[in-house]
């Protein structure tokens, strides 16, 4: 099933930004902590929140939308596909924003999770946007800056769970 696809709107420039992260964690434990909805809805820095339509259930699931929004910005969009342990996709709306619609538009946050030594894991995100030309590279920068703390959260983040949960991942 191929789920939302928004296309690029005339005067707006493709930008894509990758970043990898080496964690100090099994991969099957960081997957669990990426694709945990309160992983990202109760560890947000206030006043950003994420919210989740299907909050029954405890994990990400295909078809399910969200929603990351606060001061200046608005991510709506829908998880796309998702291989267990491996990669998950969220595609942002038409109207998802960052600063202002008229200058930033995110489309896609892609994140893919790969072991990389005996307890270590990297995790590669990829978020796309479409971008005026005039504020390319200061997207570029704010991305940057973003993007520099993910993986030490992540890390201390699933450090933590698994130390409280005393849960061993296993394949």
């Amino acid at each position: 099933m191929d789920y939302y696809n928004q296309e690029k709107t005339v005067g707006y420039k493709e930008h894509s930004v990758t970043k990898d992260f080496v964690l100090n964690n099994s991969p099957e434990s960081v997957w669990e902590t990426l694709i945990r909805k309160d992983t990202f809805s109760d560890h947000q820095i206030w006043p950003y929140r994420v919210e989740f339509m299907n909050d029954d259930k405890e994990k990400m699931t295909t078809g399910e939308e969200n929603i990351h929004h606060g001061p200046l910005m608005s991510f709506s969009g829908v998880m796309g596909e998702i291989e267990s342990g491996v990669y998950r996709d969220l595609k942002y709306y038409y109207g998802s924003y960052f600063l202002s619609f008229r200058l930033i538009r995110p489309y896609r946050l892609q994140i893919w999770v790969k072991e990389f030594e005996e307890d270590k894991t990297v995790v590669t995100i990829r978020i796309d946007s479409y971008v005026k030309p005039y504020i390319y590279f200061t997207w570029t920068f704010m991305q940057k800056i973003f993007w520099s703390g993910f993986g030490k959260w992540i890390d201390r983040l699933t450090k933590k769970r698994v130390r409280n949960q005393g849960i061993a991942y296993t394949n």
